[in-house]
């Protein structure tokens, strides 16, 4: 009971400070002063806290989290709030194996941005020589050894104008939007609308529509093929725009075998599963570096009013940690 209200106090801080993406620093301070009343000494680089930066393997988190509607509070063991599972869950564990750490061999970078640019972990590849790294995210406690990789498009639609009260004579754009929506729906990837936009208070048949999609696919699923097909069916409708894309990839090596080790020593059974979000594990992986994702918390909730993890699963992520900072002693 001890420990659980101990991850529910540091949750309830970490929360209570906003850390949108480019004002971490705020934060990243606050973390840095608890690491110093612990003994350790960790330093700002371009906005990231890195501790113990030579390590060669490293646990990395980031900072930022997105600004939903949602006060901290704790109800059966599971805490809930804006940013609590995505990735404060991973902080906390962080600072909590940290105090029961006696020979510091691990290296901790918390990172900047990665909600929308990934900009902290582009800046750490660029600095340091590839290291084997754990990127603590929301994964239910699985090893993820996949990365999906996605395609996000920007579609212009067109229609033909024509008065309300006789949209046979028009053709409609928002219709069409839909239709082009279905086709995509094709392909192999899940399809996932953010927006659409169009008409207005004219009393007619829409013109054209904005129709902004991200798809998304697992490895073996080719990045060129969801592209191009995505793009082909679009220009029967209109014009395509491509605003961003990563290749699929998958997370296995020395990081994941040592993770599974550390779970297997705290009496829990790995299990693997996949990242179906972008993650800094991307830009790791693209470096060289030996990586998997591995945390607290259930994705899906996250970015969401409902926001929440477990304070156990907070408590056996920073057990993890422990095991795994002992392991490289061995």
């Amino acid at each position: 009971m001890e420990e659980l209200e101990r991850a529910s106090e540091l949750l309830r801080e970490l929360v209570s400070i906003p850390s949108p993406p480019g004002g971490e620093q705020m934060l990243a301070e606050h973390i840095a002063a608890r690491m110093e009343e612990l003994g350790h000494r960790a330093e700002l680089v371009e906005g990231n806290l890195l501790l113990n930066p030579g390590a060669e393997f490293w646990v990395a988190t980031h900072l930022d989290t997105l600004s939903v509607s949602g006060e901290f509070r704790v109800s059966g063991g599971v805490a809930f709030g804006s940013g609590v599972c995505d990735a404060k869950a991973g902080i906390a564990a962080m600072l909590l194996a940290l105090e029961k750490i006696e020979e510091l061999r691990l290296g901790f970078a918390l990172l900047v941005e990665e909600e929308t640019s990934g900009r902290g972990s582009a800046l750490v590849v660029e600095r340091f020589s590839p290291r084997r790294c754990v990127v603590l995210e929301p994964t239910s406690l699985r090893i993820a050894t996949e990365q999906y990789g996605g395609v996000e498009l920007s579609f212009r639609v067109t229609g033909r104008a024509a008065h309300a009260a006789v949209p046979e004579r028009g053709s409609n754009a928002i219709e069409r939007a839909f239709e082009l929506l279905e086709k995509l729906r094709e392909l192999p990837a899940r399809v996932t609308p953010f927006r659409i936009e169009g008409g207005g208070d004219i009393y007619a048949v829409p013109e054209s529509c904005t129709l902004v999609v991200d798809l998304i696919f697992p490895p073996g699923v080719s990045l060129e093929e969801v592209r191009r097909r995505a793009i082909a069916i679009g220009r029967a409708y209109g014009s395509v725009e491509v605003v961003e894309e990563e290749e699929a990839f998958t997370l296995e090596g020395e990081a994941s075998e040592l993770l599974e080790e550390a779970l297997r020593r705290q009496g829990v059974k790995p299990l693997c599963g996949s990242m179906p979000s972008w993650c800094d594990a991307s830009n790791f992986k693209k470096a060289g570096w030996d990586v998997v994702v591995f945390g607290p918390g259930e994705l899906a909730p996250c970015h969401t009013h409902r926001e929440r993890v477990r304070l156990e699963e907070v408590l056996l992520t920073s057990r993890v940690i422990g095991e795994l900072n002992e392991l490289l002693g061995e």
